[in-house]
């Protein structure tokens, strides 16, 4: 054990540059990274699949809430080129916005083979909620990983996208528990398939050292 009153010059010395270094790491430490849930259509779709509470389509072009056939699980769909599907993200108050904020989808098609692929383009609008805050608007910020084209992976069968990632610093003017998102997905082109069904969006983020 180091002794102040006892210790040599070189013990001092090593002591001094170990908690140089110990600064220096707790300065640059990130906490662990946390995966949550941003939409769900997988869960009681049903509620809204007939009735008076009725969602035939949402967003640009009719992306529409369905079930499929198959499996009893909801999603929804994209059968068009363009079709977009607005949606509003609350920033977790775990977050650390000063680094990268990630996200995938888990998606499927009918094809009856792994013949085909969509691509999937995801932007977003950063919102201060605040009385001189920022108004809503249609995402429209790129995301500085973009997903790239997606194969499908045939018939009815689930698939996640790589993560797409909004950089370090993109979102370091936003207070989280606040702040949020408002984000457009768009499925942009089909190639050999001809429709896909959305199950769910994730994110992927830095919780704050407190």
């Amino acid at each position: 054990m180091y002794n102040p009153t006892t210790a040599t010059r070189p013990e001092a010395q090593r002591l001094t540059a170990d908690l140089r270094e110990y600064d220096d790491f707790s300065k640059n430490f990130v906490g662990d990274q946390k995966i949550v849930e941003v939409l769900d259509f997988s869960k009681n779709l049903n509620l809204f699949a007939a009735g008076p509470l009725a969602l035939t389509s949402m967003g640009n072009g009719g992306p529409a809430l369905v079930t499929i056939a198959a499996s009893d699980i909801g999603g929804m769909l994209f059968n068009a080129d363009g079709e977009i599907y607005g949606f509003e993200v609350e920033l977790p108050f775990d977050m650390d916005p000063n680094q990268d904020v990630d996200f995938r989808l888990k998606w499927s098609n009918s094809a009856a083979a792994a013949t085909g692929s969509a691509l999937w383009i995801l932007t977003y609008n950063a919102v201060i909620t605040a009385n001189a805050g920022t108004a809503l608007a249609i995402g429209a910020t790129a995301l500085d990983t973009p997903y790239g084209i997606d194969v499908d992976a045939g018939a009815n069968i689930q698939k996640w996208t790589p993560w797409g990632t909004i950089a370090a610093g993109g979102l370091s003017a936003l207070t989280p528990g606040d702040d949020c998102l408002d984000m457009s997905l768009e499925q942009d082109t089909f190639d050999t398939i001809t429709d896909a069904t959305l199950y769910k969006i994730q994110m992927r983020y830095y919780k704050r050292m407190i």
